[in-house]
């Protein structure tokens, strides 16, 4: 203790665990697909990029969504996940659900709709302008489905989780002016969660 203050703990001192090296791999996963090292680079090296970003972009669907597991510090694989539309003013008569499961890296970039042959772009195509807006409003469900028998498979056995639902809401539609792709990371662990507006 100096003055009365606790001692912080030296600059590069961890306890133990491996924490640390836990952190820096959901570090490394949290960067986007297509992270590069920002460095000078000329002019038509970022329009190359951009060009490539673009084209990365436009085989996505407008909704994605990662799993990280925040227990090993490694991607949520082969979890299960449903998309539902669940809140518009519209005329769609059924609220359209997706789905698909996480691939090695934990993400989901397409979804299948086995009800019929729309897709989330379609559905967000459809749904008409908010009285007095340019654009439409909706609220959407992104569940994981079946986490405590995934956690069971990973060698956890009391996972608090039996599912995991993270609703949000997007505004407007693919081509629109000021259209942002919907990315939604989930940071899951046995006994917690968080989630945030990824990009």
């Amino acid at each position: 203790m100096i003055d009365g203050r606790l001692n912080p703990p030296e600059i590069g001192t961890f306890p133990s665990t491996s924490a640390p090296r836990r952190l820096s791999q959901l570090r490394q996963y949290l960067q986007p697909d297509n992270s590069e090292p920002q460095t000078n680079q000329s002019e038509p090296a970022e329009r190359e990029r951009d060009t490539s970003r673009e084209r990365e972009m436009a085989e996505k669907d407008p909704i994605t969504c990662h799993v990280l597991n925040t227990y090993t510090g490694r991607p949520g694989q082969g979890i299960l996940c449903v998309l539902r539309l669940v809140n518009y003013e519209g005329t769609i008569k059924e609220e359209p659900t997706f789905t698909a499961t996480t691939d090695s890296d934990g993400r989901v970039k397409n979804w299948s709709n086995e009800g019929g042959p729309s897709s989330v772009s379609s559905t967000l195509a459809q749904l008409p302008n908010q009285a007095g807006s340019g654009t439409s409003r909706s609220i959407w469900s992104l569940r994981l489905c079946g986490i405590d028998e995934w956690y069971r498979e990973q060698g956890v056995p009391d996972c608090f989780w039996p599912e995991v639902e993270v609703r949000f809401s997007v505004d407007g539609r693919e081509g629109e002016e000021g259209w942002r792709h919907y990315h939604v990371p989930v940071l899951l662990g046995p006994w917690n969660y968080s989630t945030y507006r990824g990009s």
